[in-house]
């Protein structure tokens, strides 16, 4: 009895050795795991991975034009500046880009100013407020673009971003004068398609402006935020 449940547990391990082996060859005829792998994923389209190897827009050796509007943080006290923008931008390569700006600004005295401005008109000795605001700039940027990554925009399409930096300088026209300016900041660029972006920039800007009444400067540091449209040609 003993040789007969041996023999018969030999016989079933031999079967179950032999369905593995199948299995086994069965497996190499489809190419692996990995293949595998991959067949069962494009079966389900709920269980895929997207993966984007390369930037989904070409930069290399092309010009991109850009209007933008933007609004001015300090400055001068008494008058609040908002700015319209032109942009010309050369890139090179992906990560670095030349660029010619344009920002004519539009001036308002806020609450303070039109109250300073009250107080002179009506009181006799009170001191004129010194103003010298912005009418136009001139810049010329470099641009550089470190980091860039991949949003999948809402199951639709992947769309590409940009994180970049850029310093400058040129003239800025005064009321008073033209001044020597630069800046610097840093940028996020979102494309839309190969060719429309939406920017959106946040910058430091200096120049010197000049009282009124005695001719003297002032250092001005302003900060300035602004939202563009590009189109790259």
């Amino acid at each position: 009895m003993k040789h007969i449940i041996l023999i018969a547990v030999l016989f079933a391990s031999s079967l179950a050795f032999a369905k593995k082996k199948d299995l086994d060859s069965d497996m190499d005829a489809l190419g692996g795991n990995q293949d595998l792998m991959e067949r069962a994923n494009a079966i389900d389209p709920r269980n895929t991975t997207r993966v984007v190897q390369k930037r989904e827009v070409n930069r290399d050796l092309r010009l991109e034009l850009g209007a933008s509007f933007g609004t001015v943080a300090g400055g001068d006290p008494y008058v609040d500046t908002n700015n319209l923008g032109a942009r010309l931008e050369f890139h090179a390569d992906p990560h670095w880009s030349f660029g010619a700006r344009y920002y004519h600004s539009f001036n308002a005295l806020n609450s303070e100013g039109k109250h300073q401005f009250d107080v002179f008109n009506t009181a006799t000795g009170a001191p004129r407020p010194d103003i010298d605001y912005p009418i136009n700039s001139y810049l010329g940027t470099v641009s550089f673009y470190p980091f860039y990554g991949k949003i999948n925009f809402a199951d639709l399409s992947i769309k590409q971003f940009d994180i970049y930096f850029l310093a400058g300088g040129g003239v800025v026209t005064l009321d008073q004068g033209t001044r020597p300016t630069y800046t610097a900041g840093m940028g996020f660029a979102f494309w839309w398609s190969n060719h429309w972006s939406t920017r959106l920039e946040g910058r430091y800007q200096g120049y010197q402006d000049k009282f009124v009444e005695d001719g003297t400067s002032r250092q001005m540091n302003l900060t300035v935020f602004t939202l563009d449209i590009g189109y790259l040609l």
